[in-house]
């Protein structure tokens, strides 16, 4: 079987089948079963973050292409930028079974496309102008992330050796994933010739960079120290990091908002519980409201930091009994509590007078885990193979 991302996963079809532990007279059975689903649903969570891949052969027009391929691994496209008479042209593809990031790259080059540096979330923006991609010296994969070297080029510097040597270089997660952050340290990485392994300029340097949940293009800098008498003409550059992800979104649904219980859900290694309702008073025609949640994980969750709250600030919405989905306002408060957990605070307007006619819905990533990212580029030209074009 496979799930929406084209990944391998059996958890899935066995989950519905496991009874309710709740319901099972045996404490030992209870404990067993409990063990075996969150098992099951911690590696339905985990198996979306391998790479998705795509199985294509034939002719059809760009627009089908792509369709056929956002069915396939669950990653979505924005055409907006591209020439609607460029998506009804017809191209060949003989796809068999690569990454996602290899197929559309390849598609990309055929027809002359490009990437958004920005775009809307979850989708990849694509541009009938492929100029972008041409400049590109180099291009690899690790799991389901894009790797590019934008440029390689020797510098004047400022320290006692004479010359910099500054890798400029692109991140890209597939478009269906939620990347939250890359941790990333200068000690990791190298660049040499066959003779020689450069120093690097920051050897201490750390950074955790923002990926805006894969809506933005990462991009950085890595600085070599260049021997006064080495004039390099190739290297080979490599390192490893790890990106912190949420995987296996899951709907935490609360129906009853006028209960005096303090509801919680759990689904994997998240559990999702009310803290606080405030609705508008019964019989008024509309009004505010203030729904407060807190969200702890049981292990692999991210560890809270003033600076990290936007992690915990997931899809949230009311809904009414006909289905209108009422969106929260733009400021959300979030608060570190005494047992682990994270409080987050959702203000709501325009909200019926009826409290039994609202529920509460909040989708949150059931695993946020770190994935490791490997990556090494031999032989890449310095400052002079822009138009080389993808090479892999």
């Amino acid at each position: 079987d496979r799930d929406v991302t084209g990944v391998q996963t059996c958890a899935l079809p066995i989950l519905p089948l496991l009874p309710d532990e709740r319901t099972l007279a045996s404490p030992a059975m209870r404990e067993a079963v409990g063990e075996i689903r969150a098992r099951f649903e911690r590696d339905s969570a985990t198996a979306t973050l391998a790479a998705s891949r795509v199985t294509l052969r034939g002719r059809f027009p760009l627009k089908e292409i792509l369709a056929r391929m956002t069915a396939q691994t669950g990653n979505r496209f924005d055409t907006s930028a591209v020439d609607p008479k460029l998506l009804s042209r017809e191209f060949q593809v003989d796809d068999n079974s690569p990454p996602f990031w290899t197929a559309i790259d390849d598609l990309s080059k055929q027809a002359g496309l490009s990437y958004a540096s920005d775009q809307k979330p979850h989708s990849l923006g694509l541009a009938s102008d492929g100029e972008a991609s041409r400049h590109e010296l180099a291009v690899t994969e690790s799991g389901p992330f894009r790797i590019a070297i934008l440029s390689a080029s020797l510098r004047p510097s400022f320290s006692p050796s004479p010359k910099l040597l500054r890798i400029r270089w692109s991140l890209r997660a597939e478009p269906r994933l939620r990347p939250l952050y890359a941790s990333i340290a200068a000690r990791q990485f190298s660049a040499s010739t066959d003779t020689t392994a450069f120093k690097l300029l920051t050897p201490t340097a750390k950074w955790e960079l923002s990926m805006g949940e894969g809506s933005q293009l990462l991009e950085l800098d890595s600085d070599f120290e260049i021997p006064p008498k080495s004039a390099p003409r190739v290297v080979t550059f490599g390192g490893s990091f790890e990106v912190e992800m949420a995987a296996g979104p899951q709907r935490f649904v609360f129906d009853d908002l006028t209960s005096t219980r303090r509801e919680s859900r759990k689904f994997g290694g998240a559990t999702v519980a009310l803290q606080h309702v405030e609705l508008p008073p019964a019989g008024e025609k509309a009004g505010n409201a203030k729904i407060e949640i807190s969200l702890v994980y049981d292990q692999g969750g991210p560890a809270f930091e003033s600076y990290r709250t936007w992690m915990y600030h997931n899809e949230a919405w009311l809904e009414t009994k006909d289905g209108r989905r009422i969106k929260h306002q733009p400021i959300i408060s979030t608060r570190r509590q005494g047992d682990g957990s994270v409080a987050v605070e959702y203000n709501f307007a325009d909200v019926p007078g009826t409290p039994r006619d609202v529920r509460f819905v909040y989708v949150a990533p059931t695993l946020i885990a770190p994935v490791p990212v490997e990556i090494r580029f031999p032989k890449i030209p310095l400052a002079r193979a822009a138009a080389e074009g993808i090479k892999r």
